[in-house]
């Protein structure tokens, strides 16, 4: 069999299905049979009644035009009408839910920005058209060893009776992978016309893959890929800031990913892959640990073993204990990627030297070949900051910038599609800035970060429309929020007791015996403190979990009920809205849930202090006057009872600040009698 024109003539019949729009059309593997919904009819509320059909609608339109209320003689225009509107809400609605559904399910960073800039519509150039042709080719040409094309290796003998031929449910479970509406490669095949395609199909290209497996010839097509620059960062007119995503032929793919099963399984049975390795550890190159352990320089001791190195995908990362070691290292590593022709970028390779205590930093200098590398405080590596103190203060710093600048982006989108609902804006911070916020939780989770409170009673202080100097466990106990602390140590407990089951990387086993042994200082004092703030001391822990008690949920509740005790034991000690505490409601506070943002909004900012001059202690006494009167100090009491300018109330504070606004209208009195003496309101 020729494999080349086999795919030709097969290529050539897909194509010519998926342009017809006959892919599909024949009778799809049961595998693939996508599932038949019948359509929900339409229902409409109209003039008050629920109509569920167009003859009921009908009807319904010409007796409301009969009673005069302002429609068209003719009832078929009213239909039309009416259906058009009830067919746009339905379609806002469903958008609307869909959102939210959207809102909810992101996790990473790069997914808030993707939602973020859909909603939008921001359009940016994706590749600068400043660049040529000649420096993509270039650049590009470089990262493949300076060559536009790669030379194909010496054919080897195949052996085919020893391995056996990929079979047809091998081939089935990677099409039940493929995704839909994903770029095809350059023949223009698209993953829908393996997932939809029919028997024969599947049955032909089964047989081609068999063909190149026995090595009877390879298809030129799969050997050839589109490059797409994607752009990362830096200046966008800088080739080397882009890094090029390649997309193949979905056969060849299809191919490629039953091959890595087959591989990933073997080198899994014969425990091939080092412990080292993490992420996709398909990418590993396994002789540069060899490399490392036979030359016996640098590495640290990890418990009972020896590490040289921490691989994720394609970044390396090389450890020593002191400089000469590392130094040995580089030496070594030099040259090994003469040796297999490999490069490295000078440029984003970083050294960095982890200090204990203070004292005056001693320069080093780092060299690859003729190069020297840049040696740093902080590095960013898999999203986390670390800095030369090992300390959590960078990533968390970084967390602060990266959620104000999120909180600045979907603040316009929360005003435009939640702008009135108090819950779905709250749900939009936890969708689109926590997320962001809990990165890396699972280590800086034991101490509890201001600056990551600060960021959500700010958001809570916007959208409760008070000041910005009302203190933040008011505004917390008013919206009956948890503090970030409250998840970070959820997330920190649930990792450490996971690696204690799983016992998944004894890298990461052997890390948490060696933290062991530093009890007092680091993270190790930052989680006895956690424990200890709960009602627990570490030892306790251990002892409860080798009993096979699982402490997750016990301690994130103490946790919970600590800060609650926290919060109301400032409340009673606040020199600002000292009365605060006899308004405190168990639940979320009633008028929360009105539908006028006004209102919620007058009611936040009378029930936190701010409409209270008195409130502002750090002011002279002349400014914390009443400002409708102008005699005594600004107190809710005073405007109830002995303002001039206002009817004296039977009511009392509490009663006027009551959770379920019914206080509104005096307050609304109050806004309006201050806005015609003084010009606020």
């Amino acid at each position: 069999m020729k494999v080349g024109s086999s795919w030709q003539q097969m290529r050539e019949d897909l194509l010519l299905l998926f342009i017809t729009g006959k892919i599909g059309e024949t009778k799809l593997r049961e595998t693939f049979k996508p599932a038949r919904h019948r359509p929900s009819p339409v229902v409409v509320v109209f003039g008050g009644a629920l109509v569920e059909n167009c003859t009921d609608l009908r009807e319904s339109v010409s007796a409301q035009g009969r009673e005069g209320r302002g429609f068209d003689s003719d009832p078929g225009r009213n239909l039309k009408k009416s259906y058009i509107l009830s067919r746009d809400s339905e379609v806002t609605l469903s958008h609307w839910c869909r959102s939210i559904e959207k809102m909810k399910g992101i996790k990473t960073g790069e997914e808030v920005w993707r939602y973020i800039n859909r909603e939008r519509k921001k359009k940016e150039e994706i590749v600068s058209d400043r660049i040529t042709m000649e420096e993509w080719r270039k650049y590009f040409s470089e990262l493949l060893g300076g060559e536009e094309n790669r030379q194909e290796k010496e054919k080897r003998q195949h052996r085919v009776g020893e391995i056996e031929e990929i079979t047809r449910e091998e081939l089935e479970q990677q099409l039940r992978k493929l995704k839909r509406k994903k770029a095809p490669g350059r023949d223009g095949i698209q993953n829908e016309s393996w997932i939809y395609g029919t028997e024969r199909e599947v049955d032909k290209l089964l047989e081609i893959m068999n063909g190149v497996w026995k090595g009877e010839g390879f298809p030129q097509e799969w050997k050839e890929g589109i490059i797409c620059p994607i752009y990362k960062k830096g200046e966008k007119d800088t080739a080397s800031n882009y890094r090029g995503i390649t997309l193949l032929n979905t056969a060849y793919k299809v191919y490629a990913m039953i091959v890595e099963e087959r591989l990933m399984k073997e080198m899994n049975e014969r425990g091939a892959l080092p412990d080292g390795q993490a992420g996709f550890r398909k990418a590993f190159i396994g002789d540069i640990e060899e490399m490392f352990r036979k030359g016996q320089a640098g590495g640290v001791v990890v418990g009972k073993e020896k590490v040289w190195s921490l691989a994720y995908a394609d970044d390396l990362v090389v450890l020593a204990r002191e400089e000469k070691g590392m130094k040995e290292m580089l030496g070594n590593m030099e040259k090994y990627m003469r040796r297999k022709k490999l490069t490295v970028n000078v440029e984003k390779s970083k050294m960095m030297v982890f200090r204990k205590g203070g004292g005056r930093r001693k320069i080093n200098e780092w060299r690859w070949e003729k190069d020297k590398i840049e040696e740093v405080k902080e590095f960013k590596y898999l999203g986390y900051v670390m800095n030369e103190r090992n300390t959590a203060a960078a990533h968390v710093r970084e967390l602060v910038k990266k959620a104000n600048k999120i909180i600045g982006a979907v603040w316009g989108i929360g005003e435009r599609k939640f702008g009135h609902d108090f819950r779905r804006r709250i749900m939009m911070f936890d969708s689109l800035v926590k997320s962001v916020m809990m990165y890396g939780a699972e280590i800086w989770g034991w101490r509890e970060q201001e600056g990551l409170e600060g960021v959500q009673g700010k958001y809570l202080k916007w959208v409760l429309g008070v000041d910005r100097e009302t203190p933040g466990y008011i505004v917390m106990e008013e919206t009956k929020r948890d503090g970030i602390r409250i998840e970070a140590g959820k997330r920190a407990i649930r990792f450490e007791e996971r690696l204690i089951e799983r016992g998944e990387c004894r890298i990461l086993q052997e890390c948490l015996k060696e933290k062991r042994k530093e009890i007092g200082k680091g993270v190790w004092k930052e989680r006895e403190a956690y424990f200890e703030r709960n009602g627990y001391a570490g030892a306790e822990i251990e002892r409860m979990r080798e009993g096979g008690r699982a402490m997750t949920y016990e301690l994130v509740q103490r946790d919970r009920d600590v800060q609650v005790q926290e919060r109301r034991t400032r409340i009673r000690e606040s020199r600002y809205n000292e009365k605060y505490e006899k308004i405190i409601t168990e639940e979320l506070p009633k008028y929360l849930g009105r539908e006028s943002r006004k209102e919620r909004v007058i009611i936040a900012r009378f029930r936190c202090g701010n409409e209270e001059r008195e409130n502002k202690y750090w002011n002279e006494d002349r400014i914390r006057v009443c400002r409708m009167c102008g005699e005594k100090k600004e107190t809710i009491e005073h405007m109830l009872n002995e303002c001039v300018e206002l009817r004296e109330r039977e009511e009392s504070r509490e009663e006027m600040l009551n959770e379920d606004g019914r206080g509104i209208e005096w307050m609304k009195k109050v806004e309006w009698r201050r806005g015609t003496i003084c010009g606020e309101g």
